[in-house]
C-alpha cells in the first residue's frame, strides 16, 4: 500500500558545523525540506529527484514484481523494471522507464506505454526535454526510436546515441556486418572496424568520434579524419567550443594533442580538461608509479594517486582536483591541498558563478557531506544525484540528501 508523502511539508533550520579552514565562509544557515519518506519497498540505489528537488522517482520492488514510484503515486506493476530505473528529464518534468512483461521490454514515457520489442532501454531526453530516444530491438536486428519512430534497423547499436546541446541532431553508432559507422540524422557515414565513441561540442557545431582501422585509432572531426596514432580517446572541448584537447598513445607512451598540437610524451596521461575560455590547460600524468597534475606546462607535485576529473572556476583562475594516498583523499586548489576524507567524488567538485567557493561531496565513515570551502554541513546517509551540488547563486546552493528514510532537500545559504 502506497501513501502519497507529503512535499515539502516541513522544514527545519539548522547550522552547518564549524569552521574547518581558514577563510571558510561563517555562520552559514542551512534549511532542510522534508521531499517525502521512503515507502520500505523502495530500492533506495533507485532514487531520483530532479535538480530543484521537486520531482522524485524510484523503482519499487513488490516481490515477484516492480514499479516505478513517481512524487510518492505508484505506477503499474511489470515482471522487471529495466537496469537504468526511472530517467527524469532535465527539468523534472518527464518520467521515462524501460518495463517487461514476460519476454517483452518497451519504454513508458510520462505513463504511456510504448510499443512493445524484444528488448528495449537506453533511453535518454535531449536538453530542452523536448525530444526522447532509446535503442530497441527485433529478433537480431536493433534500431533506435526517436519521437517514437523507428530508425533503420542495424545488426548491432554501438556507442549509444545522443542529441546535440540544441537537441536538434540525433547521432548513433552502428554496426553493419563486421565493420561500424556512424548515423548522424539518418545518414550513414563511413565504415570503419571500430567506433569507440562520440562527442558534440558545446555548442553542437562539431562531432567527433574515435574510430580504429587496424592497429591505428584516429578522430574523424565533422568527418575529416585526423592523425592515425596507436590509441586515441578523452576529448574534451573548451566552453565555448573554440579549443579541442585529447590523448592519443604512440608507441609505448602518451601525450595529450590540443588542436591538432602535440604536448610531451609521458608513460601515462589522464584528462584533459580546458578552462571555460580555452586558455588553461590541465592533464594528470603518472610516471614511475606517482602521479602529477601538470597545469598549462607546470609539473605539480606527485602524489600516489590524481583522478584525472578537474574543475575550473568560471574565470579560469582556479584549477581544483582530488588526490590522495591509500585510505584517504583530498580536493588540491591551485597547489594548495585541502583536509583528507576516506572519499571524496571528483564529479561533484562545483564553483559557484564568481569562482569564490568551491563545493564537493565527501565521505567520511558511512556519512556523507557537503564540503564547501573547507567547511563540512551536515551528514547524511546518501547524497543523491551522484552528490550534485547546485549552486543557485553565488551565495547559495543546494542538494538532495537521504536521512533514514527521508528525502530531503538541502538549502545553504552563504555568508
Amino acid at each position: 500500500m502506497f501513501r502519497k508523502a507529503s512535499f515539502y511539508g516541513v522544514s527545519l533550520v539548522l547550522i552547518c558545523l564549524s569552521v574547518a579552514a581558514s577563510g571558510a565562509d561563517q555562520d552559514a544557515g542551512t534549511t532542510e525540506t522534508l521531499i517525502t519518506e521512503m515507502e520500505l519497498s523502495w530500492i533506495a540505489e533507485s532514487l531520483v529527484v530532479s535538480a530543484d528537488g521537486a520531482r522524485i522517482a524510484c523503482v519499487a520492488d513488490l516481490g515477484g514484481q516492480q514499479c516505478v514510484v513517481v512524487d510518492g503515486e505508484a505506477g503499474p506493476e511489470y515482471d522487471r523494471i529495466g537496469p537504468e530505473g526511472a530517467i527524469l528529464s532535465a527539468d523534472g518534468k518527464r518520467v521515462g522507464y524501460a518495463a517487461s512483461t514476460g519476454d517483452e521490454w518497451f519504454v513508458v514515457l510520462d505513463g504511456e506505454e510504448g510499443k512493445h520489442y524484444d528488448s528495449a532501454g537506453g533511453l535518454m531526453f535531449s536538453a530542452d526535454d523536448k525530444r526522447v530516444g532509446y535503442v530497441a530491438s527485433t529478433g537480431d536486428k536493433w534500431f533506435v526510436v526517436v519521437d517514437g519512430q523507428e530508425g533503420k534497423a542495424y545488426d548491432g547499436i554501438v556507442a549509444g546515441l545522443d542529441f546535440s546541446p540544441d537537441g536538434t541532431r540525433l547521432v548513433h553508432g552502428a554496426k553493419v556486418g563486421g565493420k561500424q559507422l556512424m548515423v548522424v540524422d539518418g545518414v550513414e557515414g563511413k565504415p570503419y572496424d571500430g567506433i569507440p565513441g562520440f562527442k558534440f561540442s558545446p555548442d553542437g557545431k562539431t562531432l567527433v568520434y574515435g574510430a580504429v582501422v587496424g592497429d591505428e585509432q584516429f578522430l574523424v572531426v565533422n568527418g575529416e579524419e585526423g592523425k592515425h596514432y596507436r590509441v586515441v580517446g578523452g576529448v574534451v572541448f573548451s566552453a565555448d567550443s573554440r579549443k579541442m584537447a585529447h590523448v592519443a598513445g604512440v608507441d609505448d607512451q602518451f601525450l595529450i594533442v590540443v588542436d591538432g598540437v602535440e604536448g610531451k610524451r609521458y608513460e601515462g596521461v589522464g584528462g584533459p580538461f580546458l578552462s571555460p575560455d580555452g586558455t588553461r590547460l590541465a592533464h594528470a600524468v603518472v610516471e614511475e608509479r606517482k602521479w602529477y597534475v601538470v597545469d598549462d606546462g607546470k609539473e605539480g607535485k606527485r602524489y600516489d594517486h590524481v583522478v584525472a576529473i578537474f574543475a575550473f572556476s568560471p574565470d579560469g583562475n582556479k584549477l581544483a582536483y582530488v588526490a590522495g594516498g591509500p585510505g584517504k583523499q583530498f580536493v588540491v586548489v591551485n597547489g594548495e591541498e585541502g583536509k583528507a576524507y576516506d572519499r571524496i567524488d571528483p564529479r561533484t567538485l562545483v564553483f559557484g558563478s564568481d569562482g569564490k567557493r568551491l563545493a564537493y561531496t565527501a565521505q567520511l565513515g558511512g556519512a556523507q557531506f557537503v564540503v564547501i570551502n573547507g567547511r563540512e554541513c551536515d551528514s547524511y546517509d546518501r547524497i543523491l544525484n551522484g552528490g550534485t551540488v547546485v549552486f543557485d547563486s553565488p551565495d547559495s546552493l543546494h542538494y538532495v540528501a537521504v536521512d533514514g528514510d527521508e528525502v530531503y532537500r538541502v538549502d545553504v545559504r552563504l555568508k
